[in-house]
C-alpha cells in the first residue's frame, strides 16, 4: 500500500521542477475542434477507450481492477504502443502545446500552479478520463474545465 508520507517528497520534486507548458487554453477550443473522422491510429484508441468504461478508480490503479486518472492514460496509450511515463506531472512533459484539440490529445487540469489530472480528448467535445467517484467515464470537456484551466497536449502521431 502507498504510504502518503512516502509519496509527497517526490511529488513536491516534480510539481516545484515540473516541465515548462506554455499553453493554457479554455474549454471553448476543444469545442470548435470537433474532429470526429479519426485516423486509423485514433480508431484504436477511440475502441480502446470502450474496453475502461467502467473501471472503478484508486489512487495508484493502474491495471483492470481499478486505475487513477494517469493510470488509466498510461494503460490506454499502451495498448497503442505508447510508453507512457505514470504521473500527470510527468505526462503533461510529453508531446507539444496544442490550441484545438484532436482525438487523442491529452487533456490537463491545471490548478494552484500544478496538473491535477488528466484525461484524453474523444472528439465532439468529449473527454474520456477516471473520475475520482465514477471510475472511467466520458464526459463533456466543460466537466474537467470546472476543475481548473486546461491544457492540451498531441503525443499520437
Amino acid at each position: 500500500m502507498l504510504q502518503p508520507w512516502k509519496v509527497l517528497p517526490a511529488a513536491l520534486v516534480l510539481a516545484l521542477l515540473g516541465c515548462q507548458s506554455t499553453a493554457v487554453f479554455t474549454h471553448r477550443a476543444a469545442q470548435a475542434a470537433d474532429a470526429d473522422a479519426g485516423t486509423p491510429l485514433q480508431n484504436r484508441l477511440l475502441q480502446e477507450v470502450q474496453r475502461w468504461i467502467g473501471t472503478p478508480y484508486c489512487y495508484g490503479g493502474r491495471g483492470s481492477g481499478c486505475m487513477d486518472c494517469s493510470g488509466f492514460v498510461q494503460q490506454l496509450f499502451a495498448a497503442l504502443g505508447y510508453q507512457l511515463p505514470r504521473t500527470t506531472a510527468e505526462q503533461a512533459c510529453l508531446g507539444e502545446a496544442v490550441h484545438a484539440p484532436e482525438i487523442g490529445d491529452l487533456v490537463f487540469v491545471h490548478r494552484g500552479g500544478r496538473y491535477t489530472h488528466v484525461g484524453v480528448y474523444l472528439g465532439s467535445g468529449r473527454i474520456a478520463h477516471a473520475s475520482s467517484s465514477r471510475g472511467v467515464v466520458i464526459d463533456p470537456v466543460e466537466e474537467l474545465h470546472r476543475m481548473g484551466s486546461l491544457h492540451y497536449r498531441r503525443i499520437l502521431r
